[in-house]
């Protein structure tokens, strides 16, 4: 009993109802047992984090529940220069310009798993009288973006000036947090700053901060 009260003391307190179900005692040893909703290779990789940090593994996998994912659907570029045109009463369609781009790196496992495509847009006037920029997640390859969300649905969304980052001082330094990603599944558009040093940034990367855990990168092709 000693085992199992030890264990939950290392849980906050808002997941102690999370936690019951998933902590099993098996004599002087708890170990963790995934949900339903968690397929076999989510499963070994929850226990993986499980071994390193209880509380990171209960977060992540509480954030797994179906009822958690949640779509977006931005407007496309085109929209976003009607929109636009609209506002300032031009006759004009804007200019739209790509400015970095690319693809999420391959999953690092069942969890850390982002899929799809990142862009940066600049949208124009004509006269240059409006602009605006903003990146954009949509699909890729292999259909819609999607990424397994992450403990306490805090998937922050930041541009780096890392090609590779790692976490931790990565993210302290050069690193800039669009905030929130949206959701999980879908094609989302974030508000950037015109003024902006675009070449500056190399990649694209959902992070936790929470736990100092990538769940996915995606490296900028230059145009």
């Amino acid at each position: 009993m000693c085992a199992i009260l030890a264990v939950l003391s290392l849980a906050s307190p808002s997941w102690l109802p999370e936690v019951q179900p998933y902590l099993i005692d098996q004599g002087d040893t708890i170990t963790f047992e995934c949900a339903a909703y968690v397929t076999e290779a989510e499963c070994e990789v929850l226990k993986e984090i499980y071994e390193r940090n209880p509380e990171h593994a209960i977060a992540q996998q509480a954030a797994m529940d179906p009822d958690n994912n949640f779509e977006v659907r931005d407007l496309e570029p085109a929209e976003v220069a009607e929109s636009l045109r609209t506002r300032i009463g031009s006759s004009d369609s804007p200019e739209i310009i790509l400015v970095k781009q690319g693809v999420f790196s391959p999953p690092i496992d069942a969890i850390h798993n982002a899929r799809g495509r990142v862009q940066i847009f600049r949208i124009v006037t004509l006269d240059q009288s409006a602009e605006v920029a903003f990146l954009r997640i949509d699909s890729g390859l292999e259909g819609d973006f999607t990424v397994t969300n992450g403990p306490n649905l805090n998937l922050h969304l930041y541009l780096s000036t890392e090609l590779n980052p790692e976490g931790g001082e990565d993210f302290e330094n050069e690193a800039l947090d669009l905030g929130v990603l949206k959701g999980n599944i879908g094609r989302q558009n974030y508000d950037l700053n015109i003024d902006l040093d675009f070449q500056q940034y190399r990649s694209a990367v959902i992070y936790n901060p929470d736990y100092d855990q990538i769940f996915g990168i995606a490296q900028f092709i230059e145009q």
